[in-house]
């Protein structure tokens, strides 16, 4: 895995709900019985997210595990407490109610990118490995984990990004 630093610029925009996960996040927001597993979540978002141009998830981490070289994988990431959709048609056009939209910040993020697709267990792989990149590279890392899945001219593709907090730009 080659991990990098990325110094964001300017905020990405994200729809929301995305429409092909209307019933999770229904689920997700209680407003059906049924709730969903991060399994399953995680396999009808990489599938959205191959329909549409790009996806963003958001999660939050716990903070204790967020900042542990070998925090527990099982409870390592839950459902995302957002998620969205940019599509090359939509992302200048809808400037819509306040609360539709989900952004990716502008900012430093420790980062990661992998070809294709990912299960649960993959991105928690992925998820802590980036972490423990951080700690042992002195980086200080919000509990905050950004998962973003696009469709590259070689297919698609998953990013990874924890903010950097205390960082300058430039170091």
């Amino acid at each position: 895995m080659r991990f990098m630093k990325l110094d964001l610029r300017s905020p990405l925009y994200y729809e929301k709900p995305v429409p092909t996960l209307t019933n999770c996040l229904a689920a997700h927001n209680n407003e059906v019985p049924i709730q969903p597993t991060p399994e399953a979540f995680t396999k009808d978002f990489f599938e959205a997210a191959a329909e549409l141009d790009e996806c963003l998830a958001l999660f939050g981490l716990e903070p204790s595990s967020a900042v542990s070289l070998s925090p527990d994988p099982v409870n390592y990431l839950q459902l995302p407490t957002a998620f969205g959709a940019s599509s090359i048609h939509q992302t200048m056009v809808n400037e819509t109610k306040v609360g539709t939209r989900l952004a990716l910040p502008n900012g430093l993020y420790l980062f990661l990118q992998v070809a294709g697709a990912a299960s649960l267990n993959q991105l928690v792989e992925e998820a802590i490995e980036l972490q423990k990149e951080g700690i042992w590279n002195g980086e200080s890392l919000s509990p905050i984990l950004y998962l973003r899945v696009l469709s590259e001219e070689q297919g698609l593709v998953h990013q990874l990004l924890r903010p950097m907090v205390g960082k300058a730009r430039g170091t």
